[in-house]
């Protein structure tokens, strides 16, 4: 100890820059005599603290990462059966290649410094499916004081949560609550029971609906539905009781059943029944048209597929791409046949699917989706979450992604993006700056798409999350066309 104050103290009188790192010099080091917690007692002086290492294999360098090593030293060698005290305390080179690996992986682990806890997207979805909340143990009538007897706690998580116990009891309902009924927010607080949109959103906009809501969607006086089916909804033919005065869009399926749909898959089976799955998505589309009376043409979305829980190779990524043009193929083919309009919608570079996260290996990048576009003459349905996602991961301009592909964009889902996986936000909860990006589909740029709130969880009471990102929309898009009136007057007048 006194040695290494006396080190340091010199090292500090001459002004170097240094770090301290920890060592034990035989070789190899036995794993009981490496004292890795000597790094806290070096980590006091305040200056970068690291671990050189002679044992063998990776392990204790990637924890001392995870205890504070910011600089790791080891051996490395061509063969650690070579004469020589050296080699067997290296690493070979995939050892080291892997050692590397899972330093990164730790590192991306612990976070920035003093991080706090942020509930990611992905933790969201899971803490509704996993989670619970008060429901009703029985019905409830309009104007019943609410009783501990009144109220259980079931799954999912769509309801206020059970520690709000105390909160609901004495409460008198506003509403008539039936039994399993999930009590909300707006039951305690004053909240309207049924939101209300206080704005009118600009050009063709719409909302996501399912069958069994869109009637009442409509209360709002959307001019487009998009209808997210599920793998179940397939097998069951729904029409409206009357003629809507509404554009018409159907969302493929993500899913069958406990299998992701894949139409970039590699394995040829999955592929073909991604293909029959997106043939019966089209069916639904068939039979909601007749009921659907506003242009532009009825479509379906569908995502590429091309997911993955370790990175492609190039070769597998470059056969993931030619298997989802064939797929494209024969799905655009069955859409012209009908009348309809295929819509191809960019992903982000690591969604959430099955409450984790997953690679996207097709159609993330600006490059590929405009390479994709103008070899296929696709049309695109553009999702600025996703895009968002994926600029944050490469480094490139959202708005420069946005102006590149609405030339080819028939669609819009909206909604925020934070990092490379927080996606669905809220608008205005991510980092998205959406007067640059919205100008190439403002009014006045002569875009004459559709657009929805593709906000997760905002359906939920009464669609409250898709009416206030609506609210931000309508004031951002009037930001855009003002932003383009005035790059227009600088164009004119330089």
């Amino acid at each position: 100890g006194i040695e290494l104050d006396r080190t340091v103290i010199h090292l500090q009188e001459f002004e170097a820059t240094f770090a301290l790192l920890h060592c034990n010099s035989t070789y190899p080091t036995a794993p009981e005599d490496v004292g890795l917690k000597r790094l806290e007692r070096l980590s006091q002086y305040g200056v970068p603290v690291g671990y050189s290492g002679h044992d063998r294999g990776g392990a204790i360098a990637v924890a001392a990462v995870a205890i504070g090593a910011s600089i790791i030293e080891k051996h490395i060698t061509y063969d650690r059966n070579a004469n020589g005290p050296d080699h067997r305390a290296s690493l070979e080179p995939d050892e080291f290649t892997t050692m590397v690996r899972d330093i990164r992986e730790v590192e991306k682990a612990l976070g920035p410094p003093k991080a706090s806890k942020r509930v990611s997207q992905g933790e969201v979805m899971n803490r509704e499916i996993l989670g619970k909340s008060l429901v009703a143990a029985r019905p409830i009538t309009e104007g019943q004081v609410i009783s501990n007897r009144d109220l259980t706690v079931k799954s999912p998580a769509k309801g206020l949560s059970p520690q709000r116990i105390n909160d609901a009891i004495g409460t008198r309902a506003r509403r008539a609550i039936p039994q399993d009924g999930f009590i909300t927010e707006a039951d305690l607080d004053g909240l309207p029971l049924r939101p209300e949109l206080t704005c009118t959103p600009p050009g063709n906009w719409g909302l996501v609906v399912r069958y069994d809501d869109a009637m009442e969607t409509l209360q709002h006086g959307p001019r487009t539905l998009e209808f997210h089916l599920t793998d179940q909804d397939l097998m069951r033919a729904w029409t409206p009781p009357r003629p809507l005065d509404c554009a018409l869009l159907v969302h493929c399926p993500e899913y069958d059943g406990d299998r992701l749909s894949d139409l970039a898959a590699l394995d040829e089976k999955t592929r073909r029944n991604s293909v029959d799955q997106a043939l019966m998505a089209l069916d639904r589309l068939s039979e909601l048209v007749p009921f659907f009376e506003a242009a532009p043409t009825p479509s379906l979305v569908i995502h590429a597929g091309g997911m993955s829980l370790d990175p492609l190779t190039p070769k597998h990524k470059a056969q993931a791409c030619r298997a989802f043009d064939r797929s494209h193929e024969t799905l655009r083919a069955a859409a012209d046949e009908r009348g309809l309009l295929l819509l191809v919608e960019n992903l982000p570079p690591r969604p959430w699917y099955f409450g984790g996260t997953w690679i996207s290996n097709v159609l993330c990048s600006a490059q590929d989706v405009m390479e994709f576009t103008e070899n296929q003459g696709a049309t695109l349905c553009f999702d600025t979450s996703h895009a968002g996602l994926q600029c944050n991961f490469d480094g490139t301009d959202l708005a420069d992604f946005a102006a590149a592909v609405a030339p080819h964009t028939r669609h819009l889902h909206l909604s925020d993006a934070r990092g490379i996986n927080d996606e669905g936000m809220p608008v205005g909860e991510g980092d998205i700056d959406w007067p640059r990006v919205l100008a190439p589909f403002a009014p006045g740029s002569g875009w004459t798409g559709t657009w929805v709130p593709e906000v997760w969880r905002g359906h939920q009471d009464g669609g409250r999350g898709f009416l206030l990102s609506l609210e931000q929309l309508t004031r951002h898009f009037e930001a855009a066309a003002a932003l383009r009136t005035c790059a227009g007057a600088e164009q004119r007048h330089p």
